[in-house]
C-alpha cells in the first residue's frame, strides 16, 4: 500500500513509477492468490478451518458483533502505544482538515482496501492480533506526520521518549516468563517420560 505514495508525486520519473507498479502488481497478485485462491482451497480440501475467508456480508456481521474487540486491535494491538494512537488520531484530523494532497488519497485508498481485508477475515481479524499488521505502517505514517507538525522541538523529543517508554512497558511480559505460563516448563519432562 505504501508503494502508492510515489504515484502522487510529480518529481518521481515515469520509468520508476512503471517499475514500482510492476513490482507492486506482482506482490499484490501473490498475496491475492494466497488469500483468495490457495487459502480457500486448503480449507475446502483439508478442512483446515483456522483461517476461513468469509463472504463480505458474513464478515461484516462478525466484525459488527465483535466491534469492541475489533476497535481494540487498532488502539491496543496496532502500535502498542496510546501515545502513538493519539498521534495517529491527531494526524488523521490534520490530513482531513488540511486536505493533504498525498496522504489523504493514499489513506483513503489503503483504508478502503483494508476494510475489504477485514470483512473477508471476519472474526479472525479480532481473534488474532496479527491481522492488524498490514495497516500498522499506514497508522505509523499518519502518526509520524502529526509528530512532525508539533512546532516545539522539546515536545517532539518528549513524545518520542514517551513512545519508547510506553512501547517497552507494554512488552514487559516478553522479558520474563509469566507465573501462569511456568507450568509449560514441565512439559518436556512429561513428554520425555512418555515418549523415547
Amino acid at each position: 500500500g505504501l508503494l502508492l505514495f510515489p504515484f502522487f508525486q510529480k518529481n518521481v520519473p515515469l520509468h520508476r513509477k512503471t517499475v514500482l507498479a510492476i513490482a507492486g502488481g506482482i506482490l499484490c497478485t501473490a498475496c491475492g492468490a494466497w488469500y483468495f485462491y490457495w487459502l480457500p482451497q486448503v480449507v475446502e480440501t483439508y478442512g483446515f478451518e483456522h483461517y476461513p475467508m468469509r463472504s463480505f456480508r458474513e464478515g461484516a456481521r462478525e466484525i459488527m458483533a465483535g466491534l469492541p474487540k475489533t476497535a481494540e486491535r487498532f488502539y491496543v494491538s496496532a502500535m502498542k502505544s496510546y501515545v502513538a494512537f493519539a498521534l495517529y488520531l491527531f494526524g488523521l484530523v490534520l490530513i482531513f482538515v488540511k486536505r493533504h494532497r498525498v496522504l489523504l488519497p493514499a489513506f483513503l485508498l489503503l483504508s478502503a482496501m483494508f476494510v475489504l481485508y477485514m470483512l473477508k477475515s471476519g472474526a479472525s481479524f479480532y481473534d488474532h492480533n496479527y491481522y492488524i499488521i498490514p495497516f500498522v505502517p499506514v497508522m505509523a505514517v499518519v502518526a509520524a506526520y502529526a509528530w512532525g507538525r508539533v512546532p516545539v522541538k522539546w515536545l517532539r523529543v518528549v513524545l518520542l521518549l514517551a513512545l519508547a517508554v510506553e512501547g517497552i512497558a507494554n512488552q514487559q511480559d516478553a522479558f520474563r516468563i509469566r507465573h501462569d505460563e511456568k507450568i509449560k516448563l514441565e512439559l518436556k519432562a512429561i513428554a520425555d517420560s512418555l515418549v523415547s
